[in-house]
Order: C-alpha cells, then structure tokens, then sequence
C-alpha cells in the first residue's frame, strides 16, 4: 500500500459488545493523521476476521484517496483542500 494512499497501523481484534461475534478496530495514517474504523465482522474466527478487515481497510483507503483525487472546481480550487478539511473537522 502506498503512503500517499494511506497505511494501517495497528489492526485489533476484540469480541464485539456483548456478542459472541468479532470487531476489527483498524488504526490508519492518511495524510499524516491517525484514522480509525470499527467494523463488525461475518466471520467467527481470528484469522479470517484479520483478513477481511486489511482487505476492508485497503478498499476503505482506495476509495477515499479516489474521493480526494476530484477534478478542479470552477473557481480553481481543489475539491480535495475542501474535503480534507470537512473530514479533519469532524473526526
């Protein structure tokens, strides 16, 4: 994964809350920020809820690094400034 996309960095597996099924707590750095997703996971195991959650985590970054990559506005500002923006203000 490139770092200009972003990278994890630190990936947990915990039961979810009050369940007997699993969570996937992934920690990314997009951009020189701490990012953070909890997914509940389909699987009942360890090893394949690790999987499934580097595989989520890379698409989730895919996507938002495509997000960011938007054409120019009218008035030559870039759509990504104004997304960065939005997203720092309300983590």
């Amino acid at each position: 994964m490139s770092v200009l996309n972003g990278e994890i960095t630190k990936l947990t597996i915990a039961p979810y809350r009050g369940s007997t099924t699993l969570e996937a707590d992934v920690k990314m750095l997009v951009e020189g920020q701490e990012v953070r997703r909890r997914w509940k996971s389909p699987h009942t195991s360890r090893t394949p809820t690790e999987r499934w959650a580097r595989e989520k985590a890379k698409s989730y970054l895919t996507v938002r690094a495509t997000k960011e990559s938007v054409t120019e506005t009218d008035d030559g500002a870039t759509r990504t400034a104004q997304y960065g923006a939005q997203r720092s203000r309300s983590l």
